[in-house]
């Protein structure tokens, strides 16, 4: 059986292992070394909802708008162009993605939160 122990008091955190009967130690953090200090979140994610998209709903949905708006005089429009599209899209309006370009991750998201969209 393997354990972890965290021991904090005011002046340091020591983590120990315990597997069987032998305790190891593995590491001891002073406060005075590593202050702690408070992350700000930009968004905060809700488990039992989607994670936050790079763009607005209301935005995707213009993405998508145009898509449909390209197909609709049978003009072709791939995946390709729409993500070079997308990117366009999000620099024009202030957004932006890792990398700098949509990722296949968010083109499987896009799909799955707009399946009217057909390309």
């Amino acid at each position: 059986m393997i354990t972890i122990n965290i021991e904090v008091n005011s002046s340091s955190i020591a983590v120990f292992v315990t597997i069987g009967a032998k305790k190891s130690l593995l590491g001891v953090w002073s406060a005075k070394k590593y202050p702690a200090y408070e992350c700000q979140e930009k968004q905060k994610w809700v488990p039992d909802q989607p994670p936050p998209t790079r763009l607005s709903f209301e935005q995707e949905r213009k993405l998508v708008d145009y898509a449909d708006n390209r197909a609709a005089p049978g003009i072709g429009f791939g995946k390709r162009p729409f993500l070079q599209y997308a990117r366009q899209f999000a620099d024009k309006n202030g957004a932006t993605f890792v990398k700098g370009e949509p990722s296949n991750n968010w083109w499987t998201g896009m799909k799955r939160r707009h399946p009217d969209l057909k390309i």
